[in-house]
């Protein structure tokens, strides 16, 4: 399945109290998705490359 990578470019917290933290990266399943909120770009490819795995989600801070 082809896709985007997705990072999070600003700390925010959703209604529920759950924290997204910057530098979080998610996978998206839509290759041509756009960013839906100003808090999420599309992540570089030294970014999805450099990407690590911290307690059950990718980081990634190199840019951010």
């Amino acid at each position: 399945m082809n896709g985007i990578w997705l990072i999070c470019v600003n700390s925010y917290t959703l209604e529920n109290g759950t924290e997204i933290p910057k530098g979080r990266m998610e996978y998206s399943h839509a290759q041509f998705r756009q960013s839906c909120s100003p808090n999420w770009r599309r992540a570089t490819e030294d970014e999805i490359q450099t990407k690590e795995w911290f307690k059950g989600n990718y980081f990634n801070l190199k840019y951010v």
